[in-house]
């Protein structure tokens, strides 16, 4: 990836390759990484949600309801 290359070169003044090699991208660190990211996605969905008022439209012709339920 020389355009990562060059960025780091031109922004850090530092050799790409030392900067690139002292990143952590082991399975364990991606995956923790990842379920954080979701982690706060959620959070952050749920929060809006609470905070605003919405409406559900339902068609209950999807839905199956036994009659001697009703």
């Amino acid at each position: 990836m020389p355009a990562v290359a060059e960025v780091l070169e031109t922004v850090l003044h530092q050799n790409a390759r030392d900067v690139t090699r002292n990143i952590p991208l082991s399975n364990d660190t991606v995956q923790r990484r990842i379920d954080a990211m979701a982690e706060d996605t959620e959070e952050t969905l749920c929060c809006v949600l609470r905070q605003r008022e919405f409406s559900l439209q339902l068609e209950t012709n999807h839905f199956y309801w036994p009659t001697s339920d009703l």
